[in-house]
């Protein structure tokens, strides 16, 4: 088990991660949609690789902060008030 202290540090930094992932997703997406890629093969694919990746990150830092919540609740129930 994480201590509550780095457990709330852990839950802001993925707050800022899922953050960057949002702005990230937003500016690839913008990218696909109005950038003049040059005719080089597979670079469509490497964005839409590109854009996947972001988005299981997304999931993942969603997932760890769900994770980490409920550890945080789970570490109050043990204790005895």
């Amino acid at each position: 088990m994480i201590n509550p202290l780095t457990n709330l540090r852990l839950q802001s930094q993925v707050k800022q991660l899922k953050e960057v992932s949002k702005q990230t997703a937003e500016f690839l997406s913008w990218l696909k949609d109005h950038a003049d890629l040059p005719e080089v093969p597979g670079i469509g694919s490497s964005l839409i690789n590109a854009i996947e990746h972001n988005q299981n990150m997304a999931n993942y830092f969603a997932d760890f902060e769900t994770n980490l919540k409920q550890q945080l609740k789970q570490n109050k129930e043990k204790k005895p008030s």
